[in-house]
C-alpha cells in the first residue's frame, strides 16, 4: 500500500497572545498543526480526538502490518482513520525551550515555562483561546495538572552519565 502523511513541525503566532512568529510559546497556535493522511481505504474525515506527531510513526508501521516497538511512546492511529472511535491512552505533551505542556483529559492544558517560573492551566473546552488562566482559580484542577506534567517528565527526560541538555533553566 502506499500512505501519504501531510503534518508540520509548527504553528505560526500572528499577533496571538502577544506574539508573532514561532519558538516562543506552546499556545495551540504554535502547536496546533495540520495533519493530513491518505491511503487505501481511508475515507475523507475529520477527526477530533486530539492527536500528535507521537502517533505518525506508530500509525505507519501499523498501516504496513508492522508491531510498534514498545519504545514508542505514540499510539497508531489506523482505528480512528477506519471511523472505528478509540480513545489514546498515552499522555500527549509538547515541549520546547524549557517550556513544556500537557494535555488531559478532562480538557485541561498545562503549561510550565521554566525558565520564567510560570506556569499556566486553561480549559481549552470552555476557553480554546486560551486567554483564562485557571492557575491560581482553580488550584485543586491546576495543582494536579501541574504534578501529573511534572511526573511525566520526571520519568521521561533523559538521565544517562555525560547527557546535558541543550537548555538548562
Amino acid at each position: 500500500p502506499c500512505l501519504v502523511v501531510f503534518t508540520s513541525d509548527h504553528g505560526e503566532a500572528f499577533g496571538e497572545h502577544a506574539t508573532f512568529q514561532h519558538t516562543k510559546t506552546l499556545y495551540e497556535e504554535l502547536v496546533r498543526v495540520p495533519l493530513l493522511v491518505r491511503g487505501p481505504g481511508i475515507k475523507a474525515r475529520v477527526i477530533d480526538e486530539r492527536v500528535g506527531l507521537i502517533d505518525i510513526g506508530p500509525t505507519i508501521l501499523d498501516v504496513f502490518g508492522v508491531d510498534t516497538p514498545a519504545a514508542f511512546e505514540g499510539q497508531s492511529l489506523v482505528p480512528l482513520l477506519a471511523g472505528r472511535g478509540q480513545p489514546l491512552e498515552r499522555p500527549l505533551v509538547v515541549e520546547g525551550r524549557l517550556r513544556r505542556a500537557m494535555y488531559l483529559a478532562d480538557g485541561l492544558k498545562v503549561i510550565e515555562d521554566e525558565r520564567r517560573k510560570t506556569v499556566e492551566v486553561y480549559d481549552l473546552t470552555r476557553d480554546p483561546g486560551e486567554t483564562n488562566n485557571l492557575f491560581d482559580r482553580d488550584p485543586a484542577r491546576s495543582d494536579t495538572a501541574l504534578a501529573t506534567l511534572r511526573a511525566f517528565f520526571a520519568a521521561h527526560t533523559a538521565k544517562r552519565a555525560g547527557y546535558r541538555p541543550v537548555y538548562k533553566p
